[in-house]
């Protein structure tokens, strides 16, 4: 379950960036997710229950998630269409795009003190 070293590696950077009275203020944590980021959210928030469990000083954080929808750049057309059943053809002109702007991210997004 890769999910538990994504929730290490999401408090690491908190760690990192936050200062101590920082991380006593914290009250949650928002996710951008990606459908392709190849991340489960329920499994993820499983995982954040896990790590607070071991963790009793991050017990009050919230996780709260979005997913983020695929979306892909048509050159024939220039214009930003969403991938429907994982169909990566532009809606406006139907030229297949392996261009994809948006649907891999894995990011911090807000963090609540």
């Amino acid at each position: 379950m890769h999910e538990l070293s994504l929730v290490q590696s999401i408090f690491s950077s908190l760690e990192a960036e936050l200062t101590p009275e920082e991380l006593q203020k914290l009250s949650g944590v928002e996710l951008k997710i990606g459908l392709l980021a190849n991340v489960e959210p329920t499994l993820l928030q499983n995982a954040f229950l896990a790590y607070q469990e071991s963790h009793p000083e991050y017990a009050r954080v919230k996780l709260d998630t979005e997913l983020v929808p695929i979306q892909i750049h048509c050159k024939s057309c220039d214009s930003l269409s969403p991938v429907e059943n994982y169909i990566f053809k532009c809606q406006n002109c139907g030229a297949p795009s392996n261009q994809i702007v948006a649907g891999e991210e894995l990011l911090i997004s807000r963090v609540v003190m």
